[in-house]
């Protein structure tokens, strides 16, 4: 170990020799072939430097410092010395406290292999299950942030009870608005998984609507400028169907019928209202529906009932096209409590009770896949075209292009990452998301997507074998249908209704 005074001179030699070099540097002089290297080399000093600083603050905290400084807190001393937000500073700081304790975490952090944001995510999870820090520090090293993030939060799930972590959440909700100095509207909310869920899913439709309205007109822009756009959608459809409600003294029933609240296939209905029946389904007893995979008796409301004894009519019943996907084991749903090794969370979002499953049964905004003990990303069938089952399925995986570095979620096709006519199958671990470019390169370019969900690679034409030999001769015709055989279930009715 270097000691305090040859640390603080090694550190400020390396600090003059590095703002020198970065002094010199021309980026137009830097040759392409070589510009990339130069890249990331910079990208392993930055990480090794972040590694440090982040290391270095719970010391900083320590020192009282910020206390001669006019600072109001630690965070607020170390976000005011290297410019950027208290609450970002906050996270570094929480961050370095737990990586003390942390010694697998600390010590990739100290070689460079960890970002700040898979540092921040890491200790958060590791903290709250010290046995899972090997496994999340390997797991970093091999996915992206987004996945990384997902895991951590089921770490941290498990190892919390459900009822605290719900009520935890539940308590921390917030929305905050402000302008920005160059004028901008600005917003962050936090609420709990399943109301953020539900505004996923109203918003994903008004967004496709967005872009699909938009690439008409010619416009090209980012997903998060659409997703912005569909935001003020929802807002002034919800204003629209204020307007159209009628008084107390005059409610003609056509003013509510054709103002969707939540998107152009969402139904309106008074508060405490829901449907009785999933669309494309025969219509439900509205006294008990009972789930078959389940067997236990779940309440329904009677909105055309109730709406009759009241003396208006009935909003007009549409399919939805924004739904939540649930994917839960199904010990876990007929136990009503997950254990450490199963399933129970929204795609997209994380980790939920099991109470809050039970919650959504019979909500016509919502869609379930059972596991059962099967892998129902295995499940085949014969046909070209994805079942119901299995667009469900794909939704539970995670709705975002699977090429790694992409991640966009407008647009996106179902895509068999090998040609359907050398298998004759449809595997749900064949299929992917696919944004609008990567099906061109893949079929014009010689591009392709290989590995296992979750540990996609996308292959280069230089890098993709020959194949002189024909493909497999097609099966005898059958029905195209999922297999009967370790079928996932629907708690909400048929997916394809959802």
């Amino acid at each position: 170990m270097v000691g305090t005074g040859d640390l603080r001179a090694e550190v400020g030699k390396v600090k003059s020799d590095l703002a020198v070099l970065c002094s010199a540097l021309d980026p137009d002089a830097v040759p392409l072939p070589e510009v990339t290297s130069l890249w990331k080399s910079f990208e392993a000093i930055e990480r090794l430097a972040a590694g440090a600083k982040c290391r270095l603050a719970r010391r900083v905290e320590e020192s009282r410092s910020w206390a001669t400084q006019g600072a109001r807190s630690p965070a607020e001393h170390q976000a005011q010395l290297s410019g950027t937000t208290t609450g970002r500073a906050r996270a570094a700081l929480e961050a370095s406290k737990r990586l003390a304790a942390l010694p697998a975490a600390d010590e990739a952090m100290a070689k460079g292999e960890l970002s700040e944001q898979q540092a921040n995510a890491i200790a958060a999870a590791a903290s709250a299950d010290p046995s899972q820090e090997p496994r999340l520090v390997e797991l970093a090293k091999r996915r992206d942030l987004r996945k990384l993030r997902e895991e951590c939060a089921r770490v941290q799930a498990r190892a919390e009870d459900d009822a605290q972590r719900a009520e935890r959440l539940y308590r921390q909700r917030s929305l905050r608005t402000w302008t920005g100095a160059d004028g901008s509207w600005n917003l962050i909310a936090k609420h709990t998984p399943e109301a953020g869920a539900q505004v996923e899913a109203a918003l994903a439709t008004l967004r496709e609507a967005v872009f699909q309205s938009a690439r008409r007109a010619g416009n090209h822009e980012s997903g998060e400028a659409y997703g912005a756009d569909a935001l003020v959608e929802m807002a002034r459809r919800s204003a629209a169907t204020e307007d159209a409600r009628p008084t107390e003294d005059a409610r003609p029933a056509e003013d509510l019928s054709d103002v969707p609240a939540g998107g152009d296939d969402v139904t309106n209905h008074d508060a405490g209202e829901r449907p009785d029946t999933v669309p494309g389904q025969p219509p439900t007893d509205p006294a008990t529906a009972t789930d078959a995979a389940v067997g236990d008796p779940v309440k329904v409301s009677d909105p055309e009932g109730e709406a009759a004894a009241s003396g208006r009519a009935p909003a007009r019943s549409r399919r939805p096209d924004t739904k939540v996907i649930v994917l839960i084991s199904y010990d876990a749903l007929r136990r009503g409590l997950a254990e450490a090794d199963e399933t129970c969370e929204i795609a997209g979002v994380g980790p939920v009770p099991v109470a809050t499953v039970r919650s959504l049964m019979g909500d016509a905004f919502g869609a379930a896949i059972v596991t059962n003990g099967v892998d129902v990303f295995t499940v085949a069938h014969l046909g070209r075209s994805v079942t119901a089952y299995q667009r469900s399925a794909l939704e539970a995986r995670g709705y975002c292009c699977e090429v790694p570095g992409c991640g966009s979620t407008t647009a996106l096709e179902i895509d068999h990452i090998e040609d359907w006519h050398k298998s004759f199958r449809t595997k749900l671990d064949r299929l992917a998301w696919h944004c609008k470019p990567h099906p061109h390169d893949k079929t014009h370019r010689g591009w392709r997507l290989e590995g296992p969900p979750g540990n996609r690679r996308w292959v280069p034409p230089e890098a993709v074998p020959r194949r002189d030999s024909p493909g497999p001769e097609p099966p005898e015709p059958a029905p195209e249908a999922v297999t009967t055989e370790g079928e996932p279930s629907s708690l909400f009715g048929d997916p394809s209704a959802a």
